[in-house]
């Protein structure tokens, strides 16, 4: 009580010895918190002007053992009750309180805790609630750990929702989605919890493509980098959440899907800042870039004999800005599709975060992601079954493991994984692991199912 601020006296017979380190404790916090803490061996004393009486009945224990000595002393203050005349001494006001069980007509009378001063029984009830929520807390932690759920992030690429260049537009990549949510709903009906990353290069594309033709066309303004990501997780995130949640319908299973729009920290003193060299956008001729150049201080390249092109930086993610509600989504069991595309690139200013120009590896991402919240499994959905040695040659070797130490080894070797397109993956998964990560698998969607059994993909392990 003196902890609270109160002025507290206890009253007790002298014989009832208190336990010292207690009453140290209990000055201690009077003088701390601005109370007082007296001590009288009077009963009435300790009832004077009280707002709050707490009686408890106490015994002579620290004084004997010997129950019939201890008898005799108790004996000696069967006064010692809280009765009426004794509240008369309190506030008008008070109130009288007991932890319970109280010996009634012993320690308290009876017109006393059926009085109407008695908060006793609220007490009472306010305890019972409080044991009820520490033990379905308690009990509820206990259920989560013995039907915890593992937890998946799965990388899907951009490229995955369009099949070929036959099928770019909103409803061919819509279908796409839809074989993708099947195969998805798969890896949930086997007993996973799933955030999903995907990539979005095609779609960044088409809408800076359609910004750059209203600019010329119309002069409407044209689309900042960061509000183009933006907006290719909006209108991705919308397509998979639909079919991942049409799919899971369609089996009863109750189970929600929702997209979060994803910022994720960078560096700006990050290296590749400095050596922007991810391509983005379309073609232009040599006067347009240079005017973009100089302009908007877009960094441009020539672009193998095909015209110029505005390229940006990829930096490494540093922090996933949107964290605490990704993984209270994911903790409550809903299907959360998150990072899209990497995330949105935004760094810190004097006025708080802000976008900038700049892609982040979709594969990466999601790497950084399934470490923050410590899944069980990355899983990266490519275009292939198995990841393979000597790709696309008369030699090559399709893998069913890799350890990490292999893995930089072919890293090194520098001839088996494409750059931009598996070797990012391998990185990635080279990072999650090395960072704490238990296992990945890279397959293509159709085979994700089977991949979880083992019987193919690529699993990559420490």
């Amino acid at each position: 009580m003196p902890r609270f601020g109160l002025d507290v006296t206890l009253a007790h017979p002298p014989e009832f010895k208190l336990m010292p380190e207690i009453m140290a404790q209990a000055q201690e916090q009077a003088k701390k918190f601005g109370g007082k803490f007296e001590v009288v061996d009077d009963m009435k004393e300790g009832f004077k002007d009280a707002d709050i009486v707490y009686a408890k009945s106490w015994g002579p224990l620290l004084t004997t053992q010997d129950p019939e000595e201890g008898k005799k002393i108790q004996d000696k203050y069967k006064d010692w009750i809280t009765d009426s005349k004794k509240m008369a001494l309190a506030d008008k006001d008070a109130i009288y309180m007991h932890p319970l069980p109280a010996d009634r007509d012993v320690e308290v009378t009876s017109e006393v805790m059926d009085g109407p001063q008695s908060v006793i029984f609220d007490q009472a009830e306010n305890r019972m609630h409080a044991q009820k929520a520490v033990m379905a807390l308690t009990m509820r932690q206990e259920i989560r750990m013995s039907d915890k759920k593992k937890v998946a992030v799965v990388a899907i690429g951009g490229n995955s929702l369009i099949k070929s260049k036959q099928h770019q537009t909103v409803k061919d990549q819509y279908k796409a989605a839809q074989e993708t949510a099947t195969h998805l709903v798969d890896m949930i009906e086997a007993g996973w919890d799933i955030a999903v990353g995907h990539g979005n290069g095609p779609q960044v594309g088409f809408i800076l493509r359609r910004s750059e033709i209203a600019h010329k066309v119309e002069g409407m303004h044209e689309l900042p980098l960061d509000v183009c990501g933006a907006d290719s997780q909006g209108a991705i995130g919308y397509s998979l959440q639909q079919n991942i949640q049409n799919e899971l319908n369609k089996r009863g299973i109750n189970k929600p899907a929702a997209t979060i729009i994803t910022q994720v920290r960078v560096d700006p003193n990050d290296p590749a800042f400095q050596a922007p060299a991810k391509p983005i956008g379309t073609f232009m001729e040599e006067d347009e870039a240079q005017k973009k150049k100089e302009e908007l201080g877009w960094n441009i390249v020539e672009d193998a004999g095909r015209g110029w092109r505005r390229v940006v930086a990829s930096p490494l993610p540093v922090e996933i800005m949107e964290l605490k509600a990704i993984k209270a989504l994911i903790e409550s069991g809903t299907v959360t599709i998150t990072v899209g595309g990497g995330g949105i690139p935004v760094i810190d200013t004097d006025t708080g975060i802000a976008g900038t120009a700049a892609v982040i590896d979709k594969d990466f991402a999601s790497a950084f992601l399934a470490n923050e919240i410590k899944a069980d499994m990355l899983l990266i959905s490519t275009a292939v079954e198995k990841v393979s040695l000597n790709f696309g040659k008369p030699d090559q070797v399709d893998l069913d493991q890799m350890t990490v130490a292999e893995a930089k080894q072919y890293l090194d070797e520098g001839t088996h994984f494409a750059k931009g397109s598996m070797e990012p993956k391998i990185r990635a998964i080279v990072r999650f692991l090395e960072q704490g990560g238990k296992e990945a698998i890279v397959t293509n969607p159709e085979n994700i199912g089977r991949a979880l059994k083992g019987e193919t993909g690529t699993r990559i392990v420490l």
